[in-house]
C-alpha cells in the first residue's frame, strides 16, 4: 500500500524526533488512503488515525483519542503480536451494526517509540455476497436432493396404473372372445381408470415442478367468486345435487374477487375432494367463503378420519399419506399443489385436525393480487 511505503521506513523514524509539520504531513497521507488506519502505542492506546477509520466504526476524532484499540473491539488481538499479522475479524460499529474488516498489523518505530500499525479495510459486502452464494449453493444442492427423490417417487406412483394397464390389456387379449360382454366391459372401465390415474398423475407432477421452478403462470383476473362456487360443485358433481354432499355458504360479499381462476380450481377441488373421500359416507363437508380483512376466505371441514399431529407436520410434502389412511386412492400430491399454489397468491393455508373428530382447512387469499 501507498501509506506503508511512505510511512514504515523506519529508519527515518529514528534518526530524528518528528517536527509538528512531518504530523501534518502524515496525517495528510493517511486521510489519502481509503482503508482505516491507527497507529497504536505499546500500551494499545490509539494514537492517530484517518478519517476512513471514523467512517467504518463511526466514532469521532475526540473519542478515537480516548480509546485504546481493544476498545474498539476485543478481537484486535495486535497488542501483543512482535510480527506481522493478516487476519479477518467482525466488529461492531458504535451503531451496533456488524462490519467485517481484512486487517494487517505491523510493528514500527514511531517517534523513537515501538508503535504498531494497523490497516483495515471494509470486507463487508464481499463477506455479505460469500454468505449468499454459500446458501444459493446450499439451496441448489437440497433442490437437486428433493429432484432425485421426486423422480423416484414419481417412477413408484407410475407403476401402479401401468400395471392395471397392461394386466387389463394381456387379459383382454387372452380371454376378449370367451368373455361375456359384461366382463370386458369391467375390464375396459379398468383400463379407463388406470389411463385416468396416469394422466392425473402426470398433470400434477408437471403442476408441482413449473410451480417450484416459477414458470407456471399466475394470472390473477376479476372473478364473481359465488357464482364460480357454484359452477364448480356443479361440475365436480353433476349427478347428484351437492347440497347432498356439501353444505355450502357464503357469508359476506364476495362477487368481485381478484384471483387466477384455474389454480382456485384446482385449490379447491383438492379440498373438497379429500373431504369426502376421508369422510365415512353420508357425512357432509361444510364448505364456506368469506370476504374479511382484504382476504377472501375458504374453509372447507369434514367430519372424517382426521389426521394425525405427526403427519401434519410433512402434510404439504409431495407423495407424502398419512399412516391412517389405509387403502384410500391417492398419491400424495394434492396437498402438495394445493400449498404451492397458494403460495403463488400470496396467501396462507392452516390446518387443524383431529384423529376421528374431523379437519378443517382455512385458506386465506389477498383480495387483491
Amino acid at each position: 500500500m501507498v501509506f506503508n511505503n511512505l510511512l514504515l521506513d523506519s529508519r527515518s523514524f529514528t534518526k530524528k524526533q518528528i517536527k509538528e509539520e512531518d504530523l501534518q504531513l502524515t496525517k495528510s497521507l493517511m486521510n489519502c488512503v481509503a482503508e482505516a488506519i491507527f497507529l497504536v502505542g505499546s500500551d494499545g492506546k490509539i494514537l492517530s488515525f484517518n478519517n476512513a477509520a471514523c467512517s467504518v466504526f463511526g466514532y469521532s476524532g475526540e473519542e478515537f483519542l480516548s480509546m485504546t484499540v481493544e476498545d474498539l473491539n476485543p478481537n484486535f488481538d495486535c497488542i501483543h503480536c512482535t510480527l506481522p499479522q493478516y487476519k479477518e475479524v467482525k466488529i461492531l460499529t458504535k451503531n451496533g451494526e456488524e462490519c467485517w474488516l481484512d486487517y494487517s498489523v505491523k510493528v514500527i518505530d514511531f517517534a523513537g517509540n515501538p508503535a504498531k500499525l494497523l490497516t483495515a479495510v471494509d470486507i463487508t459486502k464481499y463477506k455479505q455476497a460469500e454468505q449468499r452464494i454459500k446458501q444459493i449453493l446450499e439451496r441448489e444442492k437440497e433442490l437437486g436432493e428433493s429432484r432425485v427423490q421426486l423422480v423416484s417417487m414419481v417412477s413408484h406412483e407410475l407403476r401402479v396404473p401401468i400395471n392395471v394397464i397392461s394386466y387389463c390389456t394381456n387379459l383382454l387379449k387372452r380371454h376378449s372372445d370367451d368373455w361375456s360382454k359384461g366382463k370386458i366391459q369391467e375390464y375396459v372401465n379398468r383400463l379407463q381408470k388406470g389411463v385416468e390415474m396416469l394422466s392425473l398423475l402426470i398433470d400434477e407432477v408437471l403442476i408441482i415442478g413449473k410451480a417450484e421452478s416459477g414458470k407456471l403462470k399466475f394470472e390473477p383476473k376479476p372473478l364473481d367468486l359465488l357464482q364460480f362456487c357454484r359452477n364448480l360443485l356443479a361440475e365436480l358433481y353433476p349427478n347428484e345435487s351437492y347440497q347432498k354432499l356439501i353444505n355450502f355458504c357464503c357469508e359476506s360479499d364476495c362477487s368481485s374477487v381478484s384471483v387466477d381462476k384455474i389454480m382456485l380450481q384446482i385449490i379447491l377441488t383438492n379440498l373438497l375432494e379429500n373431504a369426502i373421500k376421508y369422510s365415512p359416507s353420508g357425512n357432509i363437508v361444510d364448505f364456506i367463503v368469506s370476504c374479511q380483512g382484504g382476504k377472501v376466505i375458504f374453509q372447507i371441514k369434514d367430519r372424517g378420519i382426521g389426521i394425525t399431529a405427526a403427519d401434519q407436520e410433512r402434510l404439504f410434502e409431495p407423495f407424502y399419506r398419512g399412516k391412517n389412511v389405509d387403502n384410500l386412492p391417492g398419491n400424495g400430491l394434492g396437498l402438495a399443489i394445493v400449498k404451492n399454489l397458494v403460495d403463488i397468491h400470496g396467501g396462507q393455508i392452516t390446518v387443524k385436525s383431529q384423529v376421528g373428530v374431523g379437519t378443517e382447512f382455512a385458506i386465506a387469499l389477498p383480495l387483491q393480487n
